[in-house]
């Protein structure tokens, strides 16, 4: 064999052992991570695989697509959430600014990944070069070098034939199997609720109407009272919900209303952002937190300026109407368990003890389980409560019980679910001495259908 034959067979068999040393030290190690703004990411790199990129959401499952024409696999594995800055993101105008951040802290991610693989392909042509035998500068410059360039045209494939739009018909593995399922249902749910908006507020406006026609007939007269509280309820998440009520305090001058619970389903800070429509009603908004709240729910209430967050350590006052109530025991945790009676029974006693301890007796007393209202009859005239998702007025000898039902017709599941469940609500009427002259209980049933009215004029109910 000729010497030149023999040079370039050594040259071969270099740059073999140090691309598959280097190719290997990549795939062993590449592994970086990185904060994506709220999210902390793991990425990493094999080599010698079909061009797909997997986003790893464990323990939910991974979504895949076959991204770029390079044989590698981009890995990329969610870590960790920073929930409370997600919110803080997503909820801060302008968004255009928050996209341009993201895409700049992306090409950063990048550069650093792709600088490390670089490196790493280099270290591991020397290491491998240098265990092989070869001590020459020469040679481990030339072992350094194949698999710097070698890892340089896989990043380049990789970047220029990259297609992100292949996302958009990925394959699911694990929980997320049902991703595409999930996503019809959210998809029209949402395609739904500009009509329900529009056709709630069409419906409030009749309500007034209504009302306004039949001023003249027994019953449903007009009502002398000074004062008119809406009381809502299990609102769960459901955006639509808020424009019907946006409308009922306008139309029918609502004074103050009180939300006895559940008004998100999960008690997630990026829910609670529902609170921020509240202050656009313009009137005091009294809260006392439902199993479905939290904390975090509890503490972006009390941001809004006409929130009055309601817990078992005061009675406050709102519009000389004195009103006590407590929160659910649920409300200090995102678990959403239902209670069970013994401890129902132990907030009720905590309420009890505090009214007793103020010498005041409150004009409205509000809780978000019935329960907890079974304790306070024949000692206050009128209790709002909810959860049952049931709207009713339990009127006995001294005093009455008002459900609410549920507002939001039990959120974005109820609209999507196809169950008749009606958004319902009562505005209270109240004269000059803050006692209840009359209940107007509305309900709306599916939209095409119209909406209900009951009126209970209640003052023979009381003492």
């Amino acid at each position: 064999m000729s010497k030149m034959n023999t040079k370039t067979a050594q040259m071969v068999k270099l740059f073999l052992i140090s691309v598959v040393t280097g190719l290997t030290f990549v795939s062993l190690l590449s592994t970086s991570t990185y904060n994506l703004g709220p999210f902390m990411i793991e990425a990493e790199l094999k080599i010698i695989d079909h061009g797909l990129t997997t986003i790893d959401l464990s323990p939910i499952g991974e979504v895949s697509a076959e991204t770029h024409s390079s044989p590698v696999k981009l890995n990329v594995n969610l870590e960790s959430m920073d929930l409370d800055k997600l919110t803080k993101l997503v909820m801060s105008p302008p968004k255009e600014d928050l996209v341009l951040e993201f895409e700049n802290q992306i090409h950063s991610i990048i550069r650093s990944f792709s600088i490390k693989l670089i490196v790493l392909g280099g270290a591991g042509g020397f290491f491998g070069t240098l265990i092989s035998g070869y001590r020459n500068r020469d040679k481990l410059l030339f072992g350094t070098l194949f698999p710097t360039l070698v890892i340089i045209a896989l990043l380049l494939l990789t970047f220029f034939t990259y297609d992100v739009n292949a996302f958009e018909n990925p394959e699911f593995d694990g929980v997320l199997e049902a991703y595409p399922w999930v996503m019809g249902v959210v998809d029209d749910s949402l395609r739904a609720l500009d009509d329900v908006s529009l056709q709630l507020q069409t419906l409030s406006e009749n309500l007034f109407m209504f009302f306004e026609k039949v001023r003249d007939l027994e019953g449903l007269g007009a009502i002398e009272g000074d004062h008119k509280v809406l009381h809502v309820s299990d609102i769960h998440n459901n955006p639509a919900s808020l424009d019907l009520v946006a409308q009922i305090v306008r139309n029918f001058q609502v004074d103050m209303i009180i939300d006895t619970g559940d008004i998100t389903d999960y008690g997630s800070p990026l829910e609670a952002e529902l609170a921020s429509r509240i202050s656009g009603f313009n009137v005091p908004y009294v809260f006392i937190s439902g199993n479905h709240d939290s904390p975090q729910v509890i503490k972006r209430l009390e941001s809004v300026e006409n929130v009055h967050a309601i817990n078992n350590k005061e009675i406050i006052e709102v519009l000389d109407f004195k009103i006590a109530g407590i929160e659910d025991p649920s409300a200090d945790s995102t678990a959403m368990t239902v209670p069970d009676e013994s401890f129902l029974d132990d907030y009720a006693i905590r309420l009890e003890q505090l009214i007793e301890e103020k010498g005041v007796e409150p004009d409205i007393l509000g809780v978000h389980h019935p329960h907890i209202a079974e304790h306070f009859r024949e000692d206050i005239p009128i209790i709002l409560t909810g959860h049952t998702h049931r709207p009713d007025v339990d009127k006995e000898e001294g005093e009455l019980i008002v459900n609410a039902g549920t507002t939001g017709a039990a959120g974005i599941r109820g609209l999507e679910g196809g169950a008749d469940i009606p958004y319902s609500m009562a505005v209270l009427h109240f004269n000059r001495d803050k006692k209840p002259v009359a209940i107007d209980l509305i309900k709306v049933r599916h939209l095409e259908s119209g909406y209900r009215i009951e009126r209970f004029v209640v003052e023979e109910y009381l003492r």
